[in-house]
């Protein structure tokens, strides 16, 4: 319990430092590019997220299953950061056709060249960053997305400091990812020890990729939903609209990540194998207690911001925050990208379920009928709903998805406890909504009842003391190892 507990806080303080400092830079750059500029920065790293995934796979994911269930850690190393490669060129040579094929601005270009290596950098620390979950050496990935944190914030206040132009703006991006993947080389292979093995990895990185393949279709789906709108919103509105929509979504990111992947497939995911090997009942508790403390949390952060979103808006992105768009637009899709949050919580339960079980097969259908919901539904709403239609459509990609997976988890195994874990804080959230409908008092003060409210309820319930007592831990086996390659 201890090591988990130590590496949970490990990967969670280098997220957090990692993505508040690239947060802050955010901030920063927001206040020194026009709008048009901004949305442009904007829309170049939502392109090159795309591709980060893409030249994954998923193999960052199964090579973490791999390292843990096998000894041969130089070679699946080698195999991995193989096939990254690979997909490398591939993802580069997908994003010089579609700058061919969409004739994007000489500035939108620009950017899309100057961001897409940093991201490119990122991706081999993924690979490193495998090794370590493996090991539970995760103080190495902490430290790492930490440095680049710091040196995101130093070199947007250089930028600040010095009057740079937007190539330099844009070259940060690369210049941050520089550093923290030599230290993931030093501690893979100096501190830890580890050496590649490239020699005669074809076989191996084949392999690899079928086995990734299904994974990393429904990751590659995932990430496209969560960004495409952003083409779309740029296509049909502006590009001062991708940045007034992107301030959003970069608010509601960072919660996200206090969950996934942290703790799911981060520090929880071995003893949710373990849970699995051993009987239903034993996952099923762990899903009910994951459903009522994440669930919870979500609220918790969701309540606010309902009552307080242009108000958090212009606390971070500075007065222009608008970025010409109407405040009650900004409001509602900031409101309802919110209200994702629970609902993207309970996908990474799922997703995390079904991965223990190594059926990740079965998401693509979902994934895919998700995906190509969410695109009708933009083309059909955008013009009409303006900017809250991202954020609705949003809502129902996530939505869909996560009732795909719960669905079919039910049908295989029965029932999952989720409806038991949401039981406590929806009661709680009854002062919340008694206060949304009738509105008595001013935003800060109807934020400030309805949290209090809803956290009385539940503490008063039994919630602090189910939170604080999860299942008891099981014997000490890590993965299913009849499908691992």
């Amino acid at each position: 319990m201890a090591g988990r507990r130590a590496n949970s806080i490990y990967m969670l303080a280098g997220q957090i430092l990692g993505k508040a400092g690239l947060f802050i830079s955010l901030m920063i750059y927001s206040r020194i590019l026009d709008d048009r500029s901004f949305g442009e920065l904007l829309f170049a790293t939502s392109v090159s997220l795309i591709l980060f995934f893409l030249a994954d796979m998923g193999a960052s994911l199964v090579s973490t299953r791999r390292l843990t269930a096998e000894e041969k850690h130089g070679k699946i190393l080698s195999t991995a950061l193989l096939l990254r490669t690979i997909l490398t060129v591939f993802s580069t040579v997908l994003l010089l056709t579609l700058i061919a094929v969409m004739g994007y601005e000489k500035t939108q270009v620009m950017f899309l060249y100057l961001v897409y290596p940093g991201f490119i950098l990122d991706g081999y620390c993924e690979t490193f960053y495998a090794l370590f979950r493996a090991r539970e050496k995760m103080y190495f990935e902490g430290l790492a997305r930490g440095v680049q944190g710091f040196l995101a914030v130093l070199m947007a206040f250089a930028v600040r400091r010095y009057s740079a132009g937007i190539e330099l703006i844009a070259l940060t991006y690369t210049a941050r990812s520089l550093v923290p993947l030599i230290l993931c080389v030093w501690g893979a292979f100096t501190i830890i020890g580890i050496r590649p093995v490239f020699q005669g990895q074809s076989r191996e990185v084949k392999r690899l990729l079928l086995v990734s393949l299904p994974l990393s279709i429904m990751g590659f789906l995932v990430v496209a939903g969560q960004r495409i709108d952003s083409t779309l919103v740029k296509a049909f509105i502006s590009d001062s609209a991708v940045a007034a929509w992107q301030q959003c979504y970069r608010l509601f990111e960072p919660l996200v990540l206090l969950v996934a992947p942290t703790l799911l497939p981060g520090a929880l995911f071995p003893d949710l194998c373990r849970a699995q090997r051993k009987s239903w009942r034993m996952v099923r508790l762990r899903i009910q207690w994951m459903t009522e403390v994440f669930t919870t949390g979500a609220f918790s952060l969701v309540i606010p911001v309902y009552f307080l979103g242009l108000q958090f808006l212009h606390a971070v992105w500075g007065p222009g925050f608008l970025r010409g768009q109407s405040s009650e637009h900004v409001q509602w899709a900031f409101s309802i990208l919110m209200f994702c949050l629970p609902v993207t919580y309970w996908f990474h339960i799922f997703l995390a379920t079904v991965l223990a079980q190594e059926r990740q097969k079965s998401v693509l259908p979902g994934a895919f009928a998700a995906f190509l919901l969410q695109l009708a539904g933009l083309y059909a709403s955008l013009e009409v709903l303006g900017l809250p239609a991202a954020a609705v459509m949003q809502f129902v990609f996530i939505s869909t998805l996560t009732l795909w997976l719960a669905l079919g988890i039910r049908r295989r195994y029965g029932p999952t406890g989720f409806s038991a874990g949401l039981k406590r804080p929806f009661i709680s959230i009854i002062p919340f909504a008694l206060t949304a409908f009738f509105e008595p008092f001013d935003n800060w003060l109807n934020a400030l009842v309805s949290l209090v409210g809803f956290m009385t309820i539940w503490v008063l319930s039994g919630g602090v003391s189910a939170a604080v007592n999860p299942p008891q831990k099981l014997v000490p086996m890590c993965t299913n190892q009849r499908n691992i390659v």
